[in-house]
């Protein structure tokens, strides 16, 4: 019988990528998404970006930083696009948005590499 202890130690944790995928996902669907539908335009300005990544960060109780890391990695990704102090979303996004539909982001990245 294994014990809980060398139990723990045989489970693998995850890699940095697995973490910056998480952070990624959760940043599109919790801020990104609902605050492109709820200024009802397909960009967004940096004070809008902060009070809602502000917002979720308290109600979530997660770090600001672990947030604008996974933001950062959406602007890498080319999910989202920032041009000076806006962010907008990749074109290939704007039929989601037009429709108003809940974009899940495994869709969205398959969107923007087609």
């Amino acid at each position: 019988m294994i014990s809980n202890n060398r139990f723990s130690n045989l489970r693998k944790e995850k890699g940095k990528y697995a973490y910056s995928t998480e952070n990624r996902i959760f940043v599109w669907k919790n801020i990104i998404w609902p605050l492109l539908l709820e200024v009802n335009r397909p960009q967004f300005t940096l004070k809008e970006y902060r009070t809602k990544r502000d917002e979720v960060s308290d109600t979530n109780h997660i770090p600001k930083e672990k947030i604008g890391k996974g933001s950062i990695s959406l602007i890498f990704k080319g999910l989202v696009v920032k041009e000076k102090e806006n962010y907008s979303i990749d074109d290939n996004l704007l039929p989601y948005f037009k429709k108003k539909i809940i974009l899940e982001y495994s869709v969205a990245m398959r969107e923007i590499c087609i």
